[in-house]
């Protein structure tokens, strides 16, 4: 029996109409899977769907599926780091975190969300993976390694602060909260010596954050109040923000012989009269009072000024 010329024509139409169905339809049906997964998170970033969605199991699930687009995967990641914080979490994520068969980012987001759990049974995985051959996930793992406050984390960040890169350097003296007389001594010489900015400013911050009355701590942190070690190339802003600094962390030292200067800087300093305020109020002696109320008429007409001032005032006149 002869097949017309026109059968034979629909029959090839339809064996590759078959053929692209077979093949099309999983991609448009992956596509429209991952369209709908960063649809979801653009609804959830807008409000548009209820919160509570969000579950730690979906979260994990979403983080886990390497099938799963990478910013879905990055966003379940923050939700479970910043918002969700659930233990149940901490396992799956050292698992992702020592795949060496994930993309690096991935291990990345793993390293920093770990960190922001705060689960301690993070913390020797991160040490571990602090020598990970990715330079990406080596610092997301320190930036997770810094939120703990154990002494675990303290040699592995000394280690850290004699690195080549600025970078690390700078992150490892923001977690040297330990007081310890090799600590304080790290952390001084960052602040005499490191040409970076910010290994400068993370020192300066975590002297104060530990209180320490190591002496030549407080002696270092007023040199850096008077503008000492603060480099010729660095800009007004990063010269001012290392100068508040060290204002705020003599506050939190509570060592009392620095309350004139503070006064001297309330009343004559307008680059740093705000934080000098903030620090008088936590410091908590009544000597700045009056000099604080004078402050407190000059900018009585900026509210977010006024907002710390008042703020300080309250606490100098409670005590």
């Amino acid at each position: 029996m002869k097949i017309s010329k026109k059968k034979k024509i629909l029959i090839v139409v339809s064996i590759i109409t078959l053929l692209l169905i077979a093949i099309v339809i999983p991609i448009i049906t992956h596509t429209v899977q991952s369209v709908k997964k960063i649809g979801y998170i653009v609804d959830l970033m807008t409000g548009k769907k209820a919160e509570e969605e969000t579950t730690t199991d979906k979260m994990i699930t979403a983080f886990v599926n390497k099938r799963n687009p990478r910013i879905y995967r990055k966003y379940a990641a923050s939700k479970l780091g910043h918002t969700l914080k659930d233990p149940k979490a901490v396992e799956p994520l050292i698992k992702v975190l020592q795949d060496k068969t994930e993309h690096e980012l991935i291990r990345a987001e793993a390293a920093f969300t770990l960190g922001l759990i705060g689960d301690k049974r993070a913390i020797e995985p991160l040490i571990e993976a602090l020598n990970d051959e990715s330079y990406e996930v080596q610092i997301h793992v320190l930036r997770g390694l810094v939120k703990f406050k154990d002494k675990r984390i303290v040699k592995p960040l000394l280690a850290v602060t004699k690195s080549e890169d600025p970078k690390k350097r700078a992150i490892a003296a923001k977690g040297l909260t330990v007081d310890t007389p090799e600590v304080v001594k790290t952390l001084v010489k960052l602040i005499k010596e490191d040409p970076y900015f910010y290994s400068k400013h993370k020192a300066v911050k975590a002297l104060g954050e530990m209180r320490t009355k190591n002496e030549e701590a407080f002696q270092v942190l007023l040199e850096v109040l008077n503008g000492k070690y603060v480099e010729q190339e660095y800009d007004n802003s990063d010269r001012r923000l290392l100068r508040k600094s060290a204002t705020i962390a003599l506050g939190k030292i509570g060592d009392k012989r620095v309350v004139e200067p503070l006064i001297k800087i309330l009343e004559e300093d307008v680059e740093i009269d705000v934080q000098a305020a903030i620090a008088l109020g936590n410091l908590g002696d009544k000597r700045a009072l009056e000099s604080l109320t004078k402050k407190m008429e000059e900018y009585k007409h900026k509210a977010h000024i006024m907002k710390d001032l008042n703020e300080a005032y309250r606490k100098l006149t409670e005590r």
